[in-house]
């Protein structure tokens, strides 16, 4: 079963290679893109950002971690140059999150000397040691799919918001207020569907539960004044006091122009796993809004939350149970204290323009993308 599961990933991976090449539309595409700008304005001594990818693997999971990565350097005040490379082009327009990397400024080009007039060529993101080697770049960062941990000084990709809260510009890490006035005080709010976060895989992978199963297992023990709608309620409803405040977007969805409001009137956001990993883009959304994340998963970031300190950790149900009723329990000063503390925590390791910088300190660097694919826990 093993075996045959690994030959049809790598049937999978060939026809993603190919894939680009046999569609007529991609060649429009590809034709249509080389040469674009997209610039407000810029200036000679501009810093210029060359994203040069051979490996369609920069596309994983919907292009969202190359979106966060593009996002990072914006946020450092870099300005995006893409090599016209006809796979990383051909599909950039119907690609998940990729697309939305038109809308940012950016150039798209073939030869550097085509970048003179934009500004000053300081750094290069690519997956291609030749393409390193080849760039005058002062800056050179060789990205690693491999699936393994950071070895210093690497550095792992770290998380950011949902880029779709980013391209939409509902995302705001404004300082939040951390008095005891917030009207929720526990609160979780994302999809649950069975086929999806209901899979094995965590346990197998991760030793950890997954989102069906940390759901499930508050609602089961039914803690008091728990609310957990069943259908979409009235708007107003978002507007009310809650103690526990659950909400499976597959029976209600809270407006994407409300959530960060939610989240920063949330003491607590229950931080559950992704779908087939443990980081989920709601992490980092919860303490960029001053809410203290209760989750199994602690040590994905970089560096590591800090249980009692600036989360509520937990492992297996019985202490999710306990950390439920110890968020439900806990005084007016401490539950600031640790907002404030995750808070800072976003401000130094999670805030845009954080990456960029790890990647800009030394000439040469690498960034290990999926670091926070490999398991923890012994």
């Amino acid at each position: 079963m093993k075996n045959s599961r690994h030959l049809g990933k790598q049937l999978e991976w060939w026809g993603r290679e190919v894939r680009s090449y046999l569609k007529p539309k991609n060649h429009q595409i590809y034709r249509k893109l080389r040469g674009q700008t997209n610039l407000v304005e810029h200036s000679e001594d501009a810093p210029l950002v060359v994203f040069d990818f051979h490996n369609i693997a920069i596309d994983n999971v919907g292009g969202r971690y190359l979106y966060h990565l593009v996002q990072d350097f914006l946020a450092h005040g870099y300005t995006p140059c893409y090599r016209d490379n006809f796979r990383f082009i051909a599909n950039i327009e119907e690609k998940g999150f990729k697309r939305f990397l038109l809308d940012l400024p950016h150039i798209i080009f073939h030869s550097p000397k085509e970048l003179a007039p934009y500004g000053r060529l300081d750094a290069i993101v690519s997956d291609s040691p030749a393409a390193l080697a080849a760039s005058p770049a002062k800056h050179k960062i060789l990205v690693n799919y491999d699936r393994r941990r950071a070895i210093a000084p690497e550095v792992p990709l770290t998380f950011g918001p949902s880029p779709a809260l980013l391209h939409r510009e509902v995302f705001s890490d404004d300082e939040p207020n951390f008095s005891d006035d917030r009207r929720n005080t526990i609160f979780f709010s994302g999809q649950t569907r069975p086929q999806e976060y209901g899979r094995d895989i965590l346990r197998v992978e991760h030793d950890m539960m997954n989102r069906l199963e940390v759901i499930s297992c508050v609602e089961d023990h039914g803690f008091p004044d728990a609310t957990i709608p069943i259908t979409q309620p009235d708007p107003d409803e978002w507007d009310k006091p809650h103690s526990l405040l659950i909400v499976r977007n597959d029976v209600a969805r809270i407006p994407l122009q409300r959530w960060m409001e939610l989240m920063a009137n949330s003491d607590f956001f229950l931080a559950c796993p992704g779908s087939e990993m443990p980081m989920c883009h709601n992490l980092v959304e919860a303490i960029a809004a001053g809410s203290i994340p209760i989750l199994e998963y602690p040590d994905y970031l970089h560096p590591g939350l800090t249980h009692e300190e600036n989360c509520l950790a937990f492992h297996g149900p019985e202490e999710l149970l306990e950390m439920i009723q110890r968020a439900l329990n806990m005084s007016a000063a401490e539950k600031e204290q640790l907002k404030r503390n995750a808070y800072q925590f976003y401000l130094q390791h999670c805030q845009p323009s954080r990456l960029a910088k790890a990647l800009l300190a030394r000439p040469k660097s690498t960034l290990v993308m999926n670091d926070y694919r490999v398991k923890r826990r012994p």
